[in-house]
């Protein structure tokens, strides 16, 4: 793949980010149901922030960004480096996936989770979203830039004929 000119690299990152929004969305929007309806029912946040979606929802987006950035290494041309892409996928899973998937286990087995375990759930969550946005971006940049490679080849090649 040929190096990218500034400002279609911002043009990549900001279409991107745009699209990552629209996901995420759909990842926020139980929550703000969930919100409504204990702000309707009077119960204060605290409902809100001990139930075990936010766990739940952390694995969504560290799936997500692992599922965007295996499409983006596997369109690029540029194999010569999957050690960095199995170590990046690696962490994702190890730090981010698996971890979210316990919290959400442990806060599902408490009646009641402790002030702790809310925390760290939404620690999690925080951290997800971030991976998400920052990780993710960086994979569907490099799938737009691998789909713009292509046509751009596929135009050479119906040229060339």
């Amino acid at each position: 793949m040929e190096k990218l000119t500034a400002a279609r690299r911002d043009a990549l990152i900001s279409k991107s980010l745009i699209s990552l929004s629209t996901e995420y969305l759909f990842v926020l929007m139980p929550f703000i149901v969930i919100l409504g309806f204990h702000l309707r029912k009077g119960t204060g946040l605290g409902p809100v922030l001990s139930v075990a979606d936010w766990s739940f929802a952390s694995a969504v987006l560290f799936g997500q960004t692992v599922t965007k950035l295996i499409a983006g290494f596997s369109a690029t041309r540029r194999r010569n480096s999957p050690e960095k892409a199995t170590l990046i996928t690696a962490l994702v899973l190890v730090m981010g996936l698996v971890p979210s998937l316990l919290i959400l286990y442990q806060v599902l087995d408490s009646t009641k989770p402790g002030f702790a375990l809310i925390i760290t759930q939404l620690f999690y969550f925080a951290l997800a979203s971030l991976t998400f946005f920052v990780l993710g971006s960086s994979g569907q940049v490099i799938l737009a830039q691998a789909d713009e490679s292509a046509a751009r080849d596929g135009a050479r090649e119906s040229s060339q004929r």
